[in-house]
Parts: structure tokens; C-alpha cells; sequence
């Protein structure tokens, strides 16, 4: 296994991981390389290979990437997330889930100060709407669980919105 991936096996498994799937080319080069591809940008600050997978609504390799330790919140040049990846460009509410029940990050913004539900919202992905609005009520319902059982009186403070460092 060589230690450093190139930038252009980067920018050819995250394309493997997109548009033109390429599930043996993705399996050689994790194999070559480990999770270190994992974490690489398609072209110096762009997506990264969870990014493309969501995308397209490669639930599957989002799963096997997410596995294998790719950031669910790392962000491209434009803080542009995975999730929001899965909000634009498909319906498929079982990639966006999948995302949601790794930690992506809801409140966040993109460079133009869109969070991942104006996303789905701009591009009218209701079940994409509906599965963040119920992971917002399971959060909320956590953290207030979480405060009674430690018997604070303390107000819960509302959710910060936070900019994704790429």
C-alpha cells in the first residue's frame, strides 16, 4: 500500500465514485491506498469522494466509505456538504439518512449561507425535507432528554449555525 495518493488518483476515484460508477476501479484503489483516498478533494478543494457518492445516491458506497472513516461533514471549497450533495442533485432520501444518522451536520452553511434543508427546499426534495426535520425533533428530543437525566435547570441554548472549514 503506497502512503500518499496523487491528486489524480483522487480526481479518478471520486469520478469512479459519481456519474461513472466504477465499483472495481474504487475497490483497487482502496486497496492501493487504504481510507487515505477517502479523504482527498476531486481537484484541489473540491468534493470529496462521499460527496460524489451522495450525489449520485450511491447509498452503498456512502456506506462503505462512511465506514471506513470519510468525514460525513467535510465540506468543498464552498462548505458544500455531503448532505447537501443529497439534497441537490437526488431524491434519495436513503443516502441523506443515511448521512443524518452519522452526524452530518444540519445547521451548517454553505459559502452563499444555504443550510442543507434550503437546499432540498430550493430543489423541492420533500422526503429529503421530511427525513432532516425529523432528525431536528430526534436531536432536540436527545439533548432534552440528556439534560433531565443530568438534573440541570439550565435553559438549552439554541442551535448555533457554524461554517464548515474545508
Amino acid at each position: 500500500m503506497s502512503d500518499k495518493p496523487t491528486q489524480e488518483d483522487i480526481n479518478a476515484f471520486c469520478q469512479a465514485a459519481g456519474e461513472k460508477r466504477n465499483d472495481a476501479l474504487l475497490d483497487s484503489m482502496l486497496e492501493k491506498y487504504g481510507d487515505a483516498i477517502l479523504h482527498g478533494q476531486h481537484k484541489p478543494g473540491g468534493s470529496t469522494p462521499l460527496g460524489y457518492a451522495a450525489n449520485y445516491g450511491h447509498r452503498d458506497l456512502a456506506e462503505k466509505f462512511i465506514k471506513r472513516g470519510a468525514d460525513v461533514n467535510q465540506g468543498d471549497f464552498d462548505n458544500f456538504t455531503p448532505l447537501m450533495s443529497a439534497s441537490w442533485h437526488t431524491s434519495n432520501v436513503e443516502t441523506a439518512q443515511l448521512l443524518l444518522d452519522h452526524g452530518a451536520i444540519i445547521d451548517c452553511e454553505d459559502a452563499y449561507g444555504h443550510t442543507p434543508r434550503m437546499v432540498a427546499q430550493e430543489n423541492k426534495m420533500e422526503s429529503v425535507i421530511a427525513a432532516i426535520d425529523a432528525t431536528v425533533q430526534k436531536r432536540a428530543g436527545e439533548t432534552v432528554q440528556k439534560v433531565a437525566q443530568q438534573g440541570t435547570a439550565q435553559p438549552i441554548a439554541p442551535l448555533k449555525k457554524i461554517r464548515l472549514k474545508t
